[in-house]
């Protein structure tokens, strides 16, 4: 699939979605347009639409990333704090990417791009940013995997964090027709 279509695909997927919506209009309302919906939130809502899953999504969080610069100083705890005042009901996950290079020892990330070739599993690393006339969608691994159902590691060296993280979340019960390409 090419990746403009598979980027529509998941976007309409993502707008079908009562969950995604209201998280976005949330973050809509924060008025920090430089904040990105991401992760694992976003992966559940197009595995349970494609593999038609019947049971309430589970959430154990919902990931917003960003870089801080010098026209937005923000912590992460005050946006937080703003996201959490507007739905408490969710468990908001701010990270500030720069801070999460520094702790996994990664080179200082350019940009939110760049930021997620550092995440675990090619189909977590997405992000959304939906202020502006047209929502912007990052997926650097390409929207295949994601679309495809199939669980990869970004790098060789996530081949067992990947296992781990499947197996614990327990994927394979949730959507059974997944494909792990690290076994």
């Amino acid at each position: 699939m090419k990746s403009d279509l598979g980027k529509k695909k998941i976007i309409d997927i993502l707008n079908k979605s009562t969950y995604y919506l209201e998280v976005e209009s949330i973050v809509l309302r924060t008025n920090l347009p430089f904040l990105w919906i991401s992760g694992g939130f976003l992966r559940t809502i197009v595995w349970d639409y494609l593999f038609k899953t019947e049971e309430k999504p589970i959430f154990n969080d919902i990931d917003i990333i960003y870089i801080e610069n010098t026209d937005h100083k923000i912590s992460e705890i005050e946006i937080q704090n703003r996201l959490t005042t507007l739905n408490p009901q969710f468990n908001w996950s701010v990270k500030e990417q720069l801070n999460m290079a520094a702790k996994n020892k990664h080179p200082g990330y350019k940009n939110i791009n760049d930021a997620l070739t550092y995440w675990v599993e090619t189909a977590t690393a997405i992000a959304i940013n939906p202020f502006g006339e047209k929502k912007t969608l990052l997926m650097p691994f390409g929207p295949n995997d994601l679309l495809q159902g199939i669980v990869k590691p970004t790098t060789p060296q996530y081949k067992d964090l990947t296992a781990k993280r499947a197996e614990q979340k327990g994927w394979k019960k949730r959507w059974p027709k997944l494909i792990y390409a690290f076994e």
